[in-house]
């Protein structure tokens, strides 16, 4: 797909690595700034309190993970992305996509129908 910035499957690999890394990271992070000090006077509860506000930051971070997503899939759609270049980024069929945004190719095929100023017939030449 020309002008694509779809990862090639060679790098896959690197990519997802890159991401646990970076996620890992942040959730680091997240605990640091969000969840209370974990008590010094109990340390047979220190690595179990740490990895449950590990997993506790994780949660919220896929969350927003998954609203980022959406708000991607539909300036995406809106920018004339189609079901099938939606799921080819996400790595899931063109019918998952659709089961994950309904309605979202569709809404983006009519907003730029509807674009001031232009027609249906215009549009097509643009």
């Amino acid at each position: 797909m020309p002008g694509s910035h779809v990862t090639p499957v060679d790098a896959e690999e690197e990519v997802a690595a890159a991401a646990h890394a970076a996620v890992t990271e942040l959730a680091a992070r997240l605990v640091l700034q969000t969840f209370p000090p974990l008590d010094p006077a109990d340390p047979s509860a220190h690595s179990r309190d740490s990895e449950l506000a590990t997993l506790r930051a994780l949660a919220f971070l896929q969350r927003a993970v998954e609203r980022a997503m959406s708000e991607t899939a539909a300036r995406a759609a809106h920018a004339g992305a189609g079901y099938p270049q939606l799921g080819q980024a996400c790595r899931i069929t063109r019918q998952g996509a659709r089961r994950r945004w309904p309605g979202l190719a569709a809404a983006g095929a009519s907003a730029r129908v509807n674009r001031p100023g232009q027609t249906p017939s215009t549009e097509r030449r643009h």
